[in-house]
């Protein structure tokens, strides 16, 4: 839990960075292995997903490391860039650099400007790998998070073939696309940014958990990202609950509260209700959270 537990923005960036560290860093050792646009694809969307949720909460380090490691990605998906073992070990470093940010965004007293001499030197490796003018390290220096040191004469890594291109990162007013749909409970939304009807977000699942709770959030960051004002949560099919999901509904209410949104959780069942009521989420049954 967060030492600052009323922003849930925060806690969804650090979901985020979790989620996302250990298949960015499983998949750019695989990426060495055996390269594949698939991998390329699942990295680009991580990155990019870090970097919308950064940049609502104004971690501006974050931000600026997960943006050109996007770049890169992007880069290689569309065939611009023959991404090297060399390469690998300065994204791993991306990855571990992200990993530190996020720990350090549990403390409200952070000072971000300390992380501003190591997001820099990363930044200046990450365009050199973009720009393909990136020299391999020395052996005698490190490596990162634990990546192999390449042989002397690394081959480039290449996906082959090469999907169809993925369009550059969208500028910052707009909102992280969806990532593909997990395996788990569907959303839906049944409001576009432009409408004035309140954003509903129908959770289709009878246990509300991490597992649930997961797209739930994705989808409530990207209709927030949105400028949404009034968000609905229909519950209806809901029938318990356990410590994530509660979590989740006890800082989308406190967010609310604090930040002048109108949150409304509808159609709660009676046993969902009651667990509400008593640990103090009492916005239910159609009450407005703000």
């Amino acid at each position: 839990m967060s030492n600052d537990p009323h922003d849930m923005m925060l806690e969804l960036f650090r979901s985020e960075v979790e989620s996302h560290s250990d298949m960015l860093t499983s998949s750019l050792l695989a990426l060495e292995q055996e390269p594949s646009a698939s991998t390329l694809e699942r990295m680009m969307r991580a990155a990019h997903s870090i970097k919308g949720a950064a940049r609502i909460v104004q971690v501006t380090p974050a931000v600026e490391v997960a943006h050109v490691m996007e770049d890169c990605f992007v880069a290689a998906q569309k065939g611009n860039l023959v991404i090297t073992p060399d390469d690998v070990d300065v994204l791993l470093k991306g990855v571990d650099l992200l990993a530190q940010i996020s720990a350090a965004s549990r403390d409200p007293g952070t000072d971000w400007s300390r992380f501003q001499g190591a997001v820099q030197g990363l930044v200046v490796e990450l365009k050199e790998v973009l720009s393909g003018e990136r020299t391999a390290s020395p052996p005698a220096l490190a490596k990162s998070s634990g990546a192999v040191s390449p042989p002397a004469a690394p081959a480039p890594i290449a996906a082959s073939p090469p999907q169809a291109p993925v369009e550059p990162a969208p500028p910052a007013a707009t909102a992280p696309p969806a990532p593909p749909a997990p395996a788990g409970p569907a959303i839906s939304s049944s409001s576009s940014p432009a409408s004035r009807e309140p954003a509903r977000l129908v959770v289709a699942a009878r246990f509300l958990d991490a597992v649930a709770a997961e797209p739930l959030r994705q989808q409530l960051l990207a209709q927030l990202a949105r400028g949404t004002s009034q968000v609905e949560l229909d519950l209806q099919q809901v029938e318990d609950l356990d410590a994530v999901g509660l979590t989740f509904l006890a800082s989308a209410r406190d967010y609310a509260a604090r930040r002048g949104i109108e949150l409304r959780y509808l159609r709660v069942s009676p046993g969902v209700a009651t667990v509400l009521r008593l640990t103090g989420v009492t916005a239910v049954g159609g009450e407005s959270a703000r």
